[in-house]
């Protein structure tokens, strides 16, 4: 069947997927239709060609051969907010669901042995029909079909992270995924940042824009977080680990938030959020939300992407750089669907459990039960996040 060597990605927004994956294979080429983490890319990945068109009319020919074609294109037709909004945001022919669509054309140019395309859950529930449409698709060009689903903290990634994989196969390769081995304590957020904890890492290079990727403070890339004035100073001295703005009294709150207090709405989403030391961070979005567990700041750059597992050697350039950390995927997880994909294609993959175009593997909840304390405060003798303000250590 021979070895898997090359592979090309496709809209992966900084390049976090392509990390993981570059662990296993050579990535040769990157496509693009947006300019997010365009310098990224180019700047740490030194032998990949970088190809941005708007109109996505790339020169895929110039890409002929490559074993495998990978990408997270967008998950706007799947998120929570479009998810009831109807057909117009999710269907298989959506605005929203244009990304993956650009990608699976150019599975069908290149033909490759594989193909992997990352998403959140509601790929399976909201988008469906675009999943069954891209299977039966994919099935006429020779090729079947495997939803992987998991959690990030079963790789060593300090999140309680839920998503999935849809990975397309060439008919003649045996493909089937084992349960991963399961950590036996959650990964945290001070054993991601434990390192950076004293107070010599409490000041950063704040700026009143984080588009400047880089700095020389503790020798450490892009240790920067964005400026905040004393209200909001204040706003992050008043909220305990684990608690969001919701939990803060009202006075403290800025406009912008009162209004959605006085209106019974919830701010956890969009508002800041205070990380706890000892339990997995909240999911890492494209903001500049979370709040330091031990400084009165916003996590820098590099803290987010270090709960992201991205190595400190990866530098972060250009604009919006927290987008660039959150929209990419966890490499410990790309690692380990591209090390599937190596198995596969050197015969070491068992059939398939069925003969069915499309099947799943769920190994979503493959890792220990989150307890009300982790194992990290009980050591300390901390409280719960949730019931008291831990002491810090």
């Amino acid at each position: 069947m021979g070895a898997l060597r090359n592979a090309l990605a496709v809209h992966i927004f900084g390049g976090g997927m392509g990390i993981g994956f570059s662990r296993h294979l050579n990535v040769v080429g990157d496509l693009e239709t947006f300019d997010l983490g365009l310098k990224t890319v180019d700047l740490n990945f030194k032998d990949c060609k970088v190809r941005h068109q708007p109109d996505a009319n790339w020169n895929t020919r110039e890409f002929d051969g490559v074993d495998v074609v990978f990408g997270n294109p967008r998950c706007t037709g799947f998120s929570l907010f479009n998810a009831n909004m109807g057909e117009g945001l999710h269907g298989p022919e959506a605005k929203q669901t244009l990304d993956i669509r650009q990608l699976v054309n150019v599975v069908k140019e290149l033909r490759p042995k594989f193909a992997v395309i990352e998403s959140v859950q509601e790929f399976t529930t909201v988008g469906r029909d675009l999943v069954k449409q891209i299977t039966l698709t994919a099935s006429s060009w020779g090729y079947r079909a495997a939803m992987l689903k998991h959690n990030a903290g079963t790789f060593g990634v300090p999140q309680n992270r839920k998503r999935v994989f849809l990975v397309l196969y060439k008919n003649h390769f045996d493909y089937s995924v084992p349960p991963p081995p399961s950590p036996e304590e959650w990964p945290t957020v001070h054993g991601a940042l434990h390192d950076l904890w004293d107070d010599s890492y409490a000041k950063c290079h704040f700026a009143d824009s984080t588009d400047d990727g880089d700095n020389d403070m503790h020798d450490l890339h892009n240790w920067t977080a964005p400026r905040k004035n004393k209200r909001s100073i204040d706003l992050f001295e008043s909220m305990r680990e684990g608690q969001s703005v919701d939990n803060v009294p009202v006075e403290l709150l800025p406009m912008r938030y009162r209004y959605r207090r006085y209106m019974g709405l919830t701010n956890s989403f969009h508002g800041y959020t205070r990380l706890c030391a000892g339990r997995p961070s909240q999911i890492i979005y494209a903001s500049s939300k979370y709040v330091h567990p031990k400084f009165h700041r916003i996590i820098t750059v590099r803290e987010a992407a270090r709960l992201m597992t991205v190595p400190d050697t990866y530098t972060y350039v250009g604009k919006k750089l927290y987008a660039q950390v959150g929209n990419g995927v966890c490499p410990n997880v790309a690692e380990w669907v591209a090390g599937t994909l190596v198995d596969s294609a050197e015969g070491r993959c068992k059939p398939a459990p069925t003969d069915d175009l499309y099947h799943e593997y769920e190994y979503t909840d493959h890792v220990p039960k989150l307890e009300q304390r982790s194992a990290y405060q009980k050591r300390l003798g901390i409280f719960s996040c949730k019931s008291g303000r831990p002491r810090m250590a």
